[in-house]
């Protein structure tokens, strides 16, 4: 009786496995972004990312990064410096420390290195440039 519920329980999983192999890419790719927009003004961690599109941390940072060619949570923060970006465009007059606390980032300091990075160009020349186009 036990090797027929071993064989049950090993044909449920395998089930299951190759359910979530055959998870489209795009989807994949497009409901971690849903959730990073989602959830911008906050910290993320790869635990929840994994856990929103149903797939175990380590799987889903591999697959990710076959996907898109970066980790998810270097996809977290190039969005993060985006949308850092997009506000201090929008409203030059906003301090970094305000725009940290609006995408989740811990302190000016830490935003100023992330737009750097990954935006580009630096918290003043963004600020500038938003300036010069009013």
């Amino acid at each position: 009786m036990l090797g027929a519920e071993a064989n049950v329980y090993l044909a449920t999983m395998l089930a299951e496995y190759t359910a979530l192999a055959r998870t489209n890419a795009e989807e994949l790719v497009a409901r971690v972004a849903h959730y990073i927009e989602e959830h911008i003004h906050r910290p993320i961690r790869l635990a929840e990312l994994a856990r929103c599109v149903g797939l175990e941390e380590n799987h889903f940072g591999r697959k990710y990064r076959i996907l898109t060619g970066r980790t998810p949570l270097q996809e977290v923060r190039i969005r993060k410096a985006a949308y850092a970006k997009h506000i201090l465009l929008l409203s030059p007059q906003w301090t970094l420390s305000r725009v940290a606390g609006a995408v989740g980032v811990s302190s000016a300091s830490k935003l100023s290195v992330l737009l750097t990075r990954h935006a580009g160009a630096s918290a003043r020349d963004i600020k500038r440039a938003a300036r010069a186009k009013r």
